[in-house]
């Protein structure tokens, strides 16, 4: 599933995590933790299950080197029934930096986000609400996945 979105660039492949996938979680929480305390930034600590969960939910991306080992991750996350989507956790493992990985898990990251709104956009007009059922679905943003619009 998604495998258009999959992005080969050199000895790394940037896709959309698949259950498989889930075994790396409690790497790519390590990896995370380990960047804030070198770093000293406020990225916030994920565990494994939080990972996890987003992988199952087909919301997360995941590179790999063509060895198999963990190279970077990132999530998307939406909130308000899908009004808003984010992308966040990004993270590159500190031996792959440096190589413009970042900027592709992104890429993939943003075309995931942008199936997702697509998604959510057509059981809008695929659904008929009834009353008050679901009324979000007739505000999902037309725009810029970083945010929604303001009408």
């Amino acid at each position: 599933m998604y495998e258009e979105l999959t992005i080969r660039k050199g000895d790394f492949t940037v896709q959309v995590a698949q259950p498989e996938h889930e075994s790396y979680a409690e790497i790519i929480c390590r990896v995370i933790e380990d960047s804030a305390k070198t770093r000293g930034t406020g990225i916030a600590k994920r565990k494994p299950e939080y990972v996890r969960s987003k992988i199952r939910e087909g919301k997360a991306v995941i590179a790999l080197h063509r060895d198999g080992r963990f190279a970077g991750f990132c999530y998307i996350e939406t909130w308000t029934h899908g009004k808003y989507i984010a992308n966040s956790g990004l993270i590159v493992a500190p031996e792959f930096r440096n190589q413009h990985l970042g900027k592709t898990i992104k890429e993939v990251a943003f075309r995931l986000s942008r199936k997702k709104i697509s998604e959510l956009q057509t059981v809008r007009h695929h659904h008929q609400p009834r009353g008050d059922e679901d009324q979000f679905q007739t505000r999902l943003p037309a725009g810029p996945v970083h945010r929604a619009d303001s009408r």
